[in-house]
């Protein structure tokens, strides 16, 4: 007589549903989950993606010795870098004969709030443009994000250094004074 350890029988029907049950359970929970996180990522990725345009953009004016700026378009959720041709050229004739990169949109769900500037302008609608000078020097400007759930993101240019900072919320734009160089 032969002693067999194992079973002939395979899974039955039932047990096939329950595991499909649990593992459907399994795989909506977890997109539940991710869903919740997912606009939260997508700001501070968008906010991340503009920080590295904005330092790109301030090596770059420097190291082509060429005026650069950052176009910002509020209505279509977009931005790109233009490049003047010569650096004799005036910041408000940057219009003529630029070099423009592809307009870069941001992340689905992201949208422009507005943009400050350290001089006190502020502007949210239609585009605007930031400069970037061949001596290093940008204007301090910090550039606010909100998201479909009213978050917050904040990225700026600090104008003396040129550090860049990505802020969760809405950050005002630091004064510069005579008092911090005393």
């Amino acid at each position: 007589m032969r002693r067999r350890f194992g079973s002939d029988r395979g899974m039955t029907m039932v047990e096939i549903l329950v595991v499909i049950l649990l593992l459907g359970l399994a795989i909506s929970a977890i997109a539940l989950n991710f869903d919740s996180v997912t606009p939260k990522a997508r700001i501070f990725a968008s906010a991340r993606e503009l920080g590295s345009m904005m330092e790109y953009l301030r090596n770059e004016a420097m190291v082509q010795k060429r005026f650069l700026r950052l176009e910002i378009d509020f209505e279509h959720r977009r931005y790109r870098w233009a490049r003047a041709p010569e650096v004799e050229q005036a910041r408000e004739n940057l219009e003529t004969d630029s070099e423009y990169s592809e307009w870069k949109a941001l992340l689905r769900g992201v949208q422009f709030e507005d943009v400050t500037f350290d001089d006190g302008g502020q502007k949210s609608e239609q585009v605007l443009w930031a400069p970037f000078n061949p001596n290093g020097l940008p204007q301090g400007f910090v550039i606010h994000l909100i998201n479909e759930e009213g978050r917050r993101v904040s990225t700026e240019i600090n104008g003396l250094t040129g550090a860049i900072r990505i802020h969760d919320g809405y950050k005002e734009v630091p004064k510069v004074e005579e008092s911090m160089f005393e």
